[in-house]
């Protein structure tokens, strides 16, 4: 069995994740608008279904909060 060498750069995966979907980028601000109109919803006890917008894995926010924190 032949094995792999690969050189991952975890600092250019947290830049471009950052530029991506880090603070002030327009995935940030339409994800901050779903995240609101989702609250609204569950306030109001409304059914919630479907709510348009870009949804973001819970370790990709643990990763920019922390990446955020870092420097």
């Amino acid at each position: 069995m032949q094995r792999t060498v690969v050189n991952f750069e975890a600092s250019i995966l947290l830049r471009k994740d950052g530029d991506h979907f880090g603070f002030n980028s327009a995935y940030e601000e339409s994800f901050q608008a779903r995240k609101k109109r989702y609250a609204d919803a569950k306030r109001d006890e409304k059914t919630l279904g479907l709510i348009s917008g870009p949804w973001r894995n819970g370790l990709m926010t643990k990763m920019l909060e922390t990446q955020r924190l870092t420097v």
